[in-house]
């Protein structure tokens, strides 16, 4: 997982290409990540989550859209983001596995 950090990419420097990007993205908050989602529309989802989520910056791992389900899980559960605990309160070790 330490391994996905680094590819963190702050959204505001890299221009998000026209056509569908499938992602995982993270919200912030005055430099505190609130909210962990995944989409496959990653200029559709921000734009959506600015209406609905206070947040005042954020950054996605772009990601195959098989896996999105796998690595959003993995993310929400190391980081805990206040606004995801009602997500997955119980999410277990044999969830996160890739069938």
């Amino acid at each position: 997982m330490r391994k996905l950090l680094p590819r963190l990419t702050n959204a505001v420097n890299k221009e998000i290409d026209r056509n569908r990007l499938s992602a995982i993205y993270f919200l912030f908050t005055d430099g505190v990540l609130t909210y962990i989602g995944k989409t496959t529309d990653l200029r559709t989802r921000i734009t959506s989550q600015k209406s609905v989520n206070n947040f005042d910056s954020f950054r996605f791992i772009e990601c195959n859209a098989m896996h999105l389900d796998y690595y959003e899980r993995r993310c929400i559960r190391m980081f805990k983001p206040v606004k995801n605990r009602w997500h997955y309160p119980n999410i277990t070790d044999k969830e996160l596995r890739i069938s």
